[in-house]
């Protein structure tokens, strides 16, 4: 099937078999490492589900407890949109109604963490942003 190429490389190389061998090894390497990423991005891999995105405030309040897309929103949620020195209406808006919610603070479960879940802590000070802490629960 491949004849070719083989004719090419001895060509080139006048017949050295290790040279052949190493480019024979370097294509395979390449064509598996791309293959390989295909079918893990198919199946869905873990790996890839964990990457950063930015913050989608629709997705944002349609996420469930048992998946990963807040956390992965939480990157851009913190440090480019941004939460401080927000009311508390506007970050109902961003982030939908807070699973726990008291005078003090609110809290948003995040997603799994290895005993139980991580969530994002929102403390009021005057119906504004104070602070906004990650904990595990």
């Amino acid at each position: 099937m491949f004849g070719w190429l083989s004719q090419m490389i001895d060509a080139l190389w006048n017949g050295r078999k290790w040279v052949k061998r190493a480019v024979a090894i370097s294509l395979l390497a390449v064509l598996l490492s791309g293959l390989g990423a295909v079918a893990l991005t198919s199946i869905g891999a873990p790996a890839f589900s964990y990457l950063p995105r930015f913050f989608d405030p629709a997705e944002w309040q349609a996420a469930d407890a048992q998946s990963v897309e807040r956390c992965r929103m939480l990157l851009d949620l913190r440090y480019r949109v941004g939460l401080e020195g927000r009311t508390k209406e506007e970050v109902q808006r961003l982030l939908g109604v807070a699973e726990a919610d008291d005078r003090q603070a609110s809290t948003y479960v995040l997603c799994p963490s290895v005993a139980d879940f991580y969530v994002l802590e929102i403390g009021w000070e005057a119906d504004r942003v104070r602070s906004v802490r990650v904990r595990d629960t």
